[in-house]
């Protein structure tokens, strides 16, 4: 405050140039970074643009918000020009990253610490470079893409678009992906030849004007009688047989008609209600994700994450698998970003209670495709995020043969699921010292930053400076 009165004694005396000054320069810098916590409150954002506004701007609000003088020359208003010379205000919009639900946002490995290494190349440490590197960024008010948000939460998402992030050096890049793939819960293991010419040809089959379904029928029969095994893939095609009929189509379905008639169908068959697993639809809250607002804010006791569809360990009730159903129109929301969150939710729920060595996984589905993602956290402070696949549903009956790689991959989750169910449900185990965990991330808040520069013509600084006297 002591600063902020001298500036203004200097500014007043219409020494202007003070506003290029190192000094000031570096004072308002100073005052820029202590804006790091966003409120979700109307009341609260109004506060972090008070903190972000020019000194300027700070010296007109103030001077405004008493009762003018009878005397006043000048009654603001901010949608005239003050005059010729002045500039008229312009806001710009930018987002507040760092609100989180811990002590700090800062973490640095220690010497002891359990790091990722591929071939001597410290993984760990690239990472937490990249997100002291994102914190810096969110500090100053600058836009983040997907990847550096994620890495506020300790989240690594490793997709498509990850050999061109900086999270690691490009020479590694490579190395990184092939050690992944040496993780057997990352990789889909494939069908067996005869499950995919069965498929095959009731892919065939159906892709006529005039199905034949007794036939169809016949040979599913068939095929089942002859592997007992493989009851569920036999179960499957012949409700989808029931769904794909020859006029059928999802053009212009839904997304929640669109999980009916399409992936519905593969959990009930691959995820029935047992003693490790229940399946949960959109009408119960995923709990862990829900107390991560409560924390952010006690008045949000009643929030919570509704996924379309989960499947949630019997004993503990935490999260194993989400989906999460979208529309192809929705364009304002990140998706992916709601989807790491909450398994890193789950995540730190179960290793709270002691738990480690456990994958939580993730679908996304857009219209017709769906990114499905497993989690794990094996290194302190990181979770790392996998994308396994991304798949299209067919949208009518002469696309069925896109149902040969989401075989594999449900069977894939479903033994991730069963594994980790099973961890969950026997006692935790005796380990020298939990994993170190990181802070979670609140949604980013929309903050209206000014960009109006000074004029010291314009008649409201000239009214300012009468009311400083």
């Amino acid at each position: 405050m002591k600063k902020a009165r001298a500036f203004a004694k200097i500014i007043i005396k219409d020494n202007y140039d003070i506003l290029t000054s190192s000094p000031f320069i570096n004072y308002w810098n100073v005052q820029t970074a202590k804006l790091t916590r966003s409120k979700l409150k109307a009341t609260e954002t109004q506060q972090a643009l008070r903190q972000v506004q020019t000194y300027a701007d700070i010296v007109i609000e103030e001077s405004s918000s008493s009762d003018e003088t009878e005397g006043s020359e000048y009654q603001r208003s901010d949608s005239v020009p003050s005059s010729s010379s002045s500039i008229m205000i312009d806001y710009d919009e930018t987002k507040q990253y760092l609100t989180h639900d811990g002590d700090t946002y800062h973490y640095k490995l220690k010497e002891n610490s359990v790091r990722w290494l591929v071939n001597n190349y410290d993984v760990s440490q690239a990472f937490f470079d990249y997100r002291d590197a994102a914190i810096s960024k969110a500090e100053d008010l600058k836009t983040l893409n997907d990847h550096e948000q994620l890495a506020l939460d300790g989240i690594m998402l490793i997709d498509n678009s990850f050999l061109n992030t900086d999270i690691v050096d490009y020479e590694e890049a490579q190395n990184v992906l092939n050690d992944i793939d040496q993780v057997a819960d990352f990789n889909i293991a494939p069908m067996n030849p005869t499950q995919d010419l069965l498929i095959i040809k009731f892919a065939n089959d159906l892709a006529s004007r005039n199905i034949n379904v007794t036939a169809i029928k016949k040979y599913i029969k068939e095929y089942e009688d002859k592997y007992p095994n493989d009851t569920t893939i036999c179960r499957i095609l012949n409700s989808l047989m029931d769904t794909y009929s020859v006029d059928y189509c999802t053009d212009h379905l839904n997304e929640a008609t669109l999980v009916r008639d399409t992936i519905d169908t593969f959990f009930k068959s691959f995820f029935p209600n047992s003693s490790l697993t229940k399946s949960v639809g959109a009408d119960t809250m995923i709990l862990d994700s829900s107390k991560r607002f409560t924390r952010l804010d006690p008045s949000l006791k009643n929030y919570g994450k509704r996924a379309d569809f989960s499947v949630v360990s019997t004993k503990t009730g935490h999260l194993l698998l989400s989906l999460e159903a979208k529309s192809n129109q929705t364009k304002r929301i990140n998706d992916t970003l709601k989807l790491c969150r909450e398994l890193k939710d789950s995540m730190k729920a179960i290793n709270n209670d002691g738990h480690s060595a456990v994958y939580v996984c993730g679908i996304l589905m857009k219209g017709n495709r769906c990114h499905v993602y497993c989690m794990d956290h094996v290194f302190d402070g990181m979770y790392r995020v996998v994308l396994l696949k991304s798949v299209l549903f067919p949208s009518d009956c002469y696309q069925i043969y896109q149902l040969l790689p989401i075989f594999p991959l449900f069977r894939s989750l479903q033994t991730i699921v069963q594994s980790s169910a099973l961890k969950l449900r026997n006692r935790s185990p005796l380990t020298a010292r939990p994993l170190d965990s990181i802070v979670s991330m609140h949604t980013p808040t929309i903050v209206r930053v000014s960009k109006r520069k000074v004029d010291k013509n314009d008649p409201a600084v000239q009214h300012a400076r009468r009311r400083l006297f």
